[in-house]
């Protein structure tokens, strides 16, 4: 007992489902105490206190960072409803980036000095007709980043957002 925590950071991550918000335990109100109890105890292990306390907090945030998520609002034109923009992995892509800009609409209430918000889209992997679905699969990348400029733009935020694209195709490089 005593140990003092070596691994451990501010804030626990949030994770932002692209259809269900915020994730957070939902039998927090019957279950919740039960996890804080197990938690809190001490050990002689500095990894067992490490893991308990962000046990602890994360159960914490993520109800705190759901509420104050719930009550966000968007400022900007609307975001294209995923059958508008069609394919199954952009409207994953519109509802993350939707979340996202949610989240930093509410950022006077997360007491962060930065956020970031990590996204996907999936189906890049082709194997047959790769331009045809390359060329779809960068139309619905251009929906979704126009309609999220548009909401950080309303925002006031445009220019203090950045944006990094990444995939782990085209595995050499070169100078």
């Amino acid at each position: 007992a005593g140990n003092r925590k070596a691994i451990q950071g501010k804030n626990s991550p949030v994770f932002i489902h692209s259809r269900k918000g915020i994730a957070q335990l939902s039998q927090f109100g019957d279950l919740g105490q039960m996890y804080l109890n197990m938690s809190g105890a001490e050990s002689e292990s500095v990894f067992a206190d490490t893991w308990g306390q962000s046990l602890k907090s994360t159960l914490i945030n993520s109800r705190s960072i759901g509420v104050t998520f719930a009550s966000a609002s968007l400022v900007g034109p609307a975001f294209p409803s995923a059958a508008s923009i069609g394919g199954p992995y952009a409207s994953g892509l519109i509802g993350e980036l939707e979340a996202v800009a949610k989240m930093i609409s509410k950022r006077a209430e997360t007491g962060n000095e930065r956020e970031v918000y990590h996204t996907q889209i999936y189906g890049y992997d082709t194997h047959q007709d790769t331009r045809g679905k390359f060329g779809y699969l960068m139309a619905q990348l251009d929906q979704a980043l126009v309609a999220f400029k548009g909401e950080m733009v309303a925002q006031g935020l445009w220019e203090h957002v950045a944006i990094a694209i990444a995939s782990d195709f085209g595995r050499s490089i070169s100078a």
